[in-house]
């Protein structure tokens, strides 16, 4: 049985990080040095994470997106344009603004699914089934051609 062990908020922070695209060989501590509010919170820090990607994708996408839904889009785009290798973590920084970063996600951003709407269909009537005359001949000689084993 394997066992994991998180030590310290470094751990949860490259562990989150490594799920936007950065190696393994990323180092956090400058990370959480940009971002003081993260130290100290291990239960917190993945909701922590999640506000400041949302913080970053709500100056990219549009504003009709669900907080979860602009969290997940964005955290998709951002490893689908290996935004890790191209910006780092300077996108989730509250005053980043780089107008060939909102290009780049704006272009390749496409349509979440719209939330689902249920409705009651209405009852149909069902018509028993009324063989044709060439169904009844296939029929016929179906069972007129079969062979009996002994």
């Amino acid at each position: 049985m394997v066992k994991i062990v998180v030590r310290k908020e470094r751990d949860i922070v490259l562990a989150y990080l490594k799920g936007l695209g950065f190696d393994k060989d990323f180092d956090p501590a400058t990370f959480l040095a940009e971002h003081p509010e993260l130290n100290g919170q291990e239960e917190d820090l993945p909701q922590l994470l999640d506000s400041l990607v949302y913080a970053a994708a709500a100056k990219v996408l549009p504003p009709e997106l669900s907080r979860s839904k602009a969290t997940a889009l964005y955290k998709a785009l951002y490893a689908e344009l290996d935004g890790a290798a191209q910006w780092g973590t300077a996108p989730l920084s509250a005053g980043y603004d780089n107008a060939q970063y909102r290009e780049a996600v704006r272009s390749r951003l496409f349509k979440a699914v719209p939330e689902c709407c249920f409705s009651e269909m209405p009852r149909q009537v069902l018509e028993p089934f009324k063989p044709s005359w060439a169904h009844k001949l296939k029929s016929f000689l179906k069972i007129c051609g079969e062979k009996k084993h002994d």
